[in-house]
């Protein structure tokens, strides 16, 4: 994979976890007793996407070719895969009987539930983490 396509897919993952970080937004609006899985997720998403934009940003510089794209290109997928492992999770709870929740909202009933459970969260956090630092171990490799 060159660098262009290796930058393309940087830009992917991160309107990925900017999609992620939206719904998890509307879970912890709409859900009381899943905020602190909810906000962990939400954090380490934006924290994410923070070190890709980082690397977005050395892909699109004037040193972009000395980069080992090779290398850090089947990260990028993988990580890819993981976040739309993770928006299919989250959407399948927004999806789930759609019309039964919106009667429910405008009664003033609380409709919506958490899809995940916390050790399915402590999973994702955890891979997140990972993922988070191959890409910052990416980048200070590359700065030295």
């Amino acid at each position: 994979m060159d660098g262009i396509s290796t930058a393309a897919n940087v830009i992917a993952v991160i309107e990925l976890a900017g999609s992620i970080a939206k719904v998890c937004g509307k879970y912890i609006i709409a859900v009381k007793n899943a905020r602190t899985d909810i906000e962990r997720l939400t954090k380490e998403v934006d924290s994410l996407s923070n070190v890709l934009a980082r690397l977005q940003e050395l892909l699109n510089g004037p040193c972009a070719a000395k980069l080992p794209t090779r290398e850090i290109a089947p990260m990028i997928q993988h990580c890819k895969c993981e976040l739309l492992r993770l928006q299919q999770k989250l959407n399948s709870g927004l999806n789930e009987k759609d019309s039964a929740r919106r009667a429910m909202v405008k009664l003033g009933i609380r409709s919506l539930r958490w899809p995940l459970r916390s050790k399915e969260v402590d999973a994702f956090v955890r891979s997140l983490e990972s993922w988070k630092q191959l890409f910052n171990l990416s980048l200070q490799i590359d700065q030295t």
